[in-house]
C-alpha cells in the first residue's frame, strides 16, 4: 500500500485501500462485506454510489486500519 493521505481519500479509495491492506481480492473482500466482486469493482472506480450499510462497515474496517481517521472525525 502506497502513501495514502487518509485526511481526504474517497469512499472509492477508501474501499480499495482497505481491501490491499487486507490483501484481499475484490471477490473475497465482497464476500467481507455482503455484496458481490462486480459491485466492489463499480464502487473501487467511483461509478457507482454505496449504500448506507456498505459505507458504515468500509468506514469502520478502514478506520481500524487507519485509526488517525476516527481521531480527526472527533
Amino acid at each position: 500500500m502506497g502513501n495514502v493521505d487518509v485526511r481526504n481519500i474517497t469512499l472509492a479509495e477508501m474501499c480499495r485501500e482497505s481491501r490491499l491492506f487486507m490483501g484481499l481480492t475484490q471477490k473475497e473482500f465482497a464476500e467481507f462485506v455482503g455484496t458481490n466482486q462486480t459491485e466492489i469493482s463499480f464502487i473501487e472506480r467511483g461509478f457507482i454510489p454505496m449504500g448506507k450499510e456498505k459505507i458504515q462497515q468500509i468506514k469502520q474496517l478502514f478506520c481500524s486500519i487507519y485509526p488517525a481517521v476516527m481521531d480527526s472525525e472527533k
